[in-house]
């Protein structure tokens, strides 16, 4: 928990954070359900991926490339927390600011649902082909 803590304020203060980003996926698939579900941690993961997502939105520093790398990382650690905690992630975010809610919830969006994943893309394509037809 400690490391996972470290890991994370390493993120946030980072300008290129993506080898952290990479720690803290292997730490959440290792020990996933123990961290997600822990309301601080949460809390410190979705901080730090909100100011990521407002540097990678904002900000023109880094390469096109580099710039989508970086936000495919922060929107797989946003999955895979939210994979394991729902509840978690949920409420957390309702207690963090709403400039960085609307950043995560646009990321959480963005992220394959995890029951289709098994399916293969064609189960995600039908998916979305008919959320646009309602």
């Amino acid at each position: 928990e400690a490391v996972t803590k470290m890991v994370i304020s390493s993120i946030a203060r980072s300008d290129f954070p993506i080898r952290p980003l990479v720690l803290l996926r292997t730490l959440l698939g290792d020990f996933g359900l123990r961290l997600c579900a822990q309301r601080d941690v949460v809390m410190l993961m979705l901080g730090a991926i909100a100011i990521q997502l407002e540097r990678v939105g904002g900000s023109n520093t880094f390469k096109g490339s580099e710039n989508e790398a970086l936000h495919v990382q922060l929107v797989g650690v946003l999955a895979t927390c939210n994979q394991f905690s729902q509840e978690t992630v949920h409420f957390c975010l309702g207690e963090i600011e709403p400039a960085h809610r609307r950043l995560i919830q646009q990321a959480l969006t963005e992220a394959p649902n995890p029951r289709l994943v098994a399916l293969g893309a064609t189960a995600a394509e039908q998916e979305s082909a008919e959320a646009g037809t309602f």
